[in-house]
This record gives structure tokens, sequence and C-alpha cells, in this order.
């Protein structure tokens, strides 16, 4: 009888294969999943800085601001036709905007603003809402 214990059979270099495959379907599907709560997370934290943004150049300036979303864009702009903008940033790709949201939000002279509420998707259907409070232009970030 012939007998070969060097190498490697088929059977076992298939199966180390199959094993490889599968380590890396569960790696690749859970790396989407974080990608698109990070891209909820960091959406979120961008339009809170725009927000605050707007309120601080408003109390700056003496002037009012506006944060508004135009499409899939949000702008920082001075609150008259032809206003400046100051700030243009598109939202992430798998992110949308819910249709009940506000479209924009503006800070009178002092900072002050009234109630306004955005509220944005992932593809998994995990939602942030970003809120200005009445009178004090407070932005809060809430996990829906």
């Amino acid at each position: 009888m012939f007998n070969n214990s060097r190498g490697f059979t088929i059977i076992e270099l298939i199966c180390v294969i199959c094993i490889l495959g599968i380590v890396t379907t569960l790696f690749v599907s859970i790396n989407i999943k974080a990608r698109d709560s990070f891209a909820l997370k960091n959406t979120s934290y961008e339009i809170r800085n725009a927000l605050q943004l707007a309120q601080q150049l408003s109390i700056d300036e003496c002037q009012a601001y506006r944060f508004e979303i135009i499409g899939r864009d949000y702008i920082v702009k001075q609150d008259f036709l032809t206003g400046r903008v100051v700030l243009r940033k598109n939202l992430l790709d798998g992110i949308n905007i819910c249709p009940t949201s506000n479209q924009y939000v503006t800070f009178n002279r002092n900072g002050v603003t009234t109630y306004s509420s955005f509220t944005f998707k992932n593809k998994l259907g995990k939602g942030v809402r970003i809120e200005t409070l009445i009178g004090t232009g407070r932005v809060q970030i809430i996990n829906i």
C-alpha cells in the first residue's frame, strides 16, 4: 500500500474554504449594519452642528439665520431671499428624511426659535429625531 501522510486531502481543503466563506459572510453583514448605524449617527451630529451654527451666527451678527433642508441637501443661510449661504452639505447615502419633518427652522437675531423637528431614517429602518426647543433653541437628538 502507498501511504502519503504529507499534505492535505481535497475534503479537508473544501471544508476549510467553506468555513472561511461562512465567517466572511458573517463579518460582511455585521459591517454593513455597523456602517448604516454610523451614517445615521454621523448625520444627526452634523445636523445638530449646523443648527447650532445657525443659532450662533444669528446671535453674533444680530440677524436671522435659517437652517433648511432642500431635497438631499441641508443649508444654513441668512433668512432673506438673497441671503448668503454659509453651509451647504449633502445627506449621506442611505439616509432619508421623513416626509413629516419640518423643512426649515429660523433663528431670530437673539438666537431664539420656535419648535421644529427633523426625522431621519437609514436603510435598516432605524431612525433619529432632531428637535429644536422653543425659546432656547436647544437641540436634542432622540433615537427612535
